[in-house]
């Protein structure tokens, strides 16, 4: 897949006004992101009425409410200059979490591998087994139409 111009909103006042100034997604990033971005995007515009939850404060305190632990969720840490910071679902994927049903989005714009699909399962499968024990595991039927629950 080729592209010769990608447009990013990266200004500061359009993230402000969406109470995110400091969020890490304003930075540039390759272009890959960016359409795994708009895939996931596409289906959450699809499905409004679903709770999506957006940011990783709001994925992490909605899996702690019903007493699942941090170290059960996915997490890569980034090395810096001083301490490493700890990111919680890092791919920014699109998830639902209620009282009934949890739904997972791994959107593949067709050029990742089998391998990064299998990363990406293994990251959350402490989850999911939470989940599991919780009665909330959830799933979106293939082509992205219409998610179910398990």
């Amino acid at each position: 897949m080729r592209f010769k111009h990608v447009c990013r909103i990266c200004a500061r006042g359009v993230y402000r006004a969406l109470s995110a100034e400091d969020i890490r997604h304003r930075r540039i990033t390759l272009i890959e992101v960016v359409v795994r971005c708009l895939l996931s995007f596409d289906y959450v515009i699809e499905h409004p009425d679903l709770p999506w939850l957006p940011t990783e404060p709001e994925k992490v305190g909605a899996f702690e409410e019903p007493g699942i632990h941090h170290s059960l969720m996915p997490v890569r840490v980034y090395r810096g200059a001083a301490v490493g910071a700890r990111r919680y679902f890092p791919r920014g994927m699109p998830v639902v979490l209620n009282s009934r049903r949890a739904l997972f989005v791994h959107a593949d714009p067709g050029y990742d591998t089998a391998t990064a699909l299998r990363s990406w399962r293994d990251r959350h499968l402490r989850l999911w087994e939470a989940l599991r024990e919780l009665g909330l595991v959830g799933r979106g039927r293939r082509g992205g139409k219409r998610p179910e629950t398990a």
